[in-house]
């Protein structure tokens, strides 16, 4: 494995500081072996999508951004199923459906200037933190913090069903592969999941799991957890619903947070398996595109505060586990279309690239072995009943061996893997490492970017006035 972190501003702040990165996703376009990925982020100011690209042995490359349809801070973007369409979503409730060409290299073509790139509205009530397609690619999941979750029929702009069970921030929202059903999870200490009628308003809750049950308190609140996202996630064959935030298991009470899986069709029975966090906090779950070794193996990688994971859905430890890659907690994830890579988001501004061979992971399946996901949800409401599974509780017992870097600034640009053990480093609050980067833009090659807003965390009914255009730096690659 290979570890990249390029000197890139992707949102910069008029200081000259790297403003933060709320949401990375790659193009799903599988007929390239280049990756064309988005980014939005920000502070609270204006907010845009901009779309990169990246080939092997080079630094990421800017493209465009889109602009039009925020005026706060973005924290998520999604592309659909099929590539021709980007969902974006942050403050006063904005949700924006950019709608273009199927292919990455349509969407690297845009510019400054284009137009071609059209953009739809939606309306939710309030600031939006997680978004998420359906298979089918006609609806759209969205979780606010106005307590609620909302359905959208992308062609109709239509809000089919709103979700108003959570007592709290709806900080995660995903759609099962199979389009059977979705899940949210919230601050309140709960995560939902929504059966086969979910397209209907009056669709029943199929299964939940509430920390709040006396036999065991599974998910963290919001004060234990203290983050901006819990963007849980399906496992890439559906079998497990993979949710973060999730407090120790019993005998693991030295780890503050992790992660818990609930098998498919037994979520009522609890977890089935936990990943204790390396670091104290467990934010994201992203599925892998594609299957391994002749579609045998699902694999899944985890964002912890400073660590990012990628485990076997099979096996309670993690195949690779790697960590002091930011100065501040990891935000996002995103896989390319073929597992080869995987994109780190951070709090910190920057991006951390990891680069896989088979040895890594295991032969990924060509994408024509993709999952064969439903369309739809079944013709048949009622479904056939399952067979019942004995539930084994995984749990990781040993410390696996890591990759691990004492500093963010030691980081090589290509890094080979290293194989020893040390205890976390908190690399969070320091603005000199930034303050530093930024001084050295007079030097460095500009490259012309969008609008940009200032530092600080998304805010509610934030009035922001309109900033004046930066050019984010191209600081240096990390030598």
């Amino acid at each position: 494995m290979r570890v990249e972190v390029p000197m890139i501003s992707y949102h910069s702040s008029e200081d000259g500081k790297s403003d933060r990165i709320m949401a990375v996703d790659c193009h799903p376009d599988a007929s390239e072996t280049s990756v064309t990925f988005l980014t939005v982020g920000g502070g609270g100011g204006e907010g845009d999508v901009r779309i990169w690209h990246v080939a092997e042995g080079q630094s990421p490359r800017y493209c465009s951004s889109l602009r039009k349809g925020h005026d706060g801070s973005v924290n998520c973007g999604r592309w659909a199923p099929e590539g021709s369409r980007v969902a974006s979503a942050g403050d006063r409730g904005a949700v924006c459906v950019w709608s273009g060409g199927s292919s990455a290299s349509w969407w690297r073509s845009l510019d400054e200037n284009d137009e071609r790139a059209t953009c739809s509205k939606l309306a939710h009530a309030d600031d939006v933190y997680d978004v998420a397609w359906s298979p089918c690619g006609e609806y759209l999941l969205t979780g606010a913090i106005d307590h609620t979750a909302a359905l959208w029929h992308v062609g109709t702009k239509r809000r089919v069903r709103v979700i108003s069970d959570h007592a709290h921030y709806v900080q995660g929202v995903a759609f099962d592969p199979r389009g059977e059903c979705f899940a949210t999870q919230s601050s309140d200490k709960t995560v939902r999941v929504y059966d086969e009628d979910w397209k209907k308003a009056a669709g029943k809750v199929l299964k939940f799991w509430d920390s709040d049950d006396k036999r065991h308190a599974v998910f963290a609140n919001e004060l234990q957890h203290a983050g901006f996202f819990r963007r849980l996630g399906f496992a890439t064959d559906g079998e497990l619903l993979v949710a973060p935030a999730a407090l120790a298991a019993p005998g693991w009470e030295d780890h503050k947070t992790g992660a818990v899986a609930f098998a498919r069709g037994e979520a009522a029975r609890g977890p089935c398996a936990y990943y204790p966090a390396p670091d104290g906090q467990a934010s994201v779950v992203k599925a892998s595109p594609v299957l391994f070794d002749a579609g045998t193996r699902s694999l899944f990688a985890l964002a912890f505060r400073d660590a990012v994971a990628v485990y076997d859905v099979a096996a309670p430890n993690p195949l690779l586990l790697v960590r002091g890659l930011h100065r501040a907690a990891l935000t996002d994830l995103a896989w390319s279309n073929d597992a080869s890579m995987l994109v780190v988001a951070s709090g910190d501004g920057y991006l951390s690239f990891l680069k896989f061979s088979p040895d890594d992971l295991g032969r990924p399946d060509p994408p024509s072995r993709k999952l064969n996901i439903a369309r739809g949800p079944p013709a048949d409401p009622t479904p056939e009943p399952s067979p019942a599974k004995q539930i084994t509780m995984l749990v990781a017992r040993e410390k696996p061996e890591l990759e691990d870097y004492e500093t963010f600034d030691q980081l090589p640009a290509s890094t080979p893997v290293k194989k020893k053990y040390s205890q976390p480093i908190d690399l969070a609050g320091d603005d000199d490492h930034h303050h530093h980067r930024a001084a050295a833009a007079a030097a460095a090659e500009n490259v012309r970017l969008g609008d940009h807003h200032t530092n600080g965390q998304p805010a509610r009914g934030s009035n922001n006035k309109k900033k004046r255009r930066i050019a984010p730096t191209l600081v240096a690659d990390a030598a």
